[in-house]
C-alpha cells in the first residue's frame, strides 16, 4: 500500500512542475485541481452521509487509515480532535496544498 506521505509527496512534485509554467498555464491546472476537488469533497460528504446511517462504527474504523483521514481532513470533513482550528487549517495547508 502507499503511505499518505508517498502520495503527498508526488503531488509536491507536480505542483513543483506546475509552479514553473506560464501564470495562464498555471491557472487552468489550478481550476482543475479546483473542480476535481470540489467533486471528490461532494462524493465523501455523500459517502459519509450514507455510511453513517448504516453503520457509524464503520465510518470510524476507515478513519483510522491515514489516507482516509487525510483526504477527509483535507476537505475539512472531519476534525483533529487535539490541535486548535489555526494549527489545523496552518498544518492542512503547508502539508496538502
Amino acid at each position: 500500500m502507499i503511505s499518505l506521505e508517498e502520495l503527498v509527496e508526488e503531488i509536491s512534485r507536480f505542483e513543483a512542475i506546475i509552479s514553473e509554467w506560464e501564470e495562464s498555464q498555471r491557472c487552468v491546472a489550478i481550476g482543475l485541481k479546483r473542480a476535481i476537488e470540489d467533486l471528490h469533497k461532494e462524493a465523501l460528504t455523500r459517502l459519509i452521509k450514507s455510511v453513517k446511517q448504516e453503520s457509524v462504527s464503520a465510518l470510524r474504523n476507515a478513519v483510522q487509515d491515514e489516507v482516509v483521514y487525510g483526504v477527509l481532513l483535507y476537505h475539512e470533513l472531519v476534525k483533529s480532535p487535539t490541535l486548535p482550528l489555526r494549527q489545523r487549517t496552518w498544518m492542512h495547508t503547508d502539508k496538502y496544498r
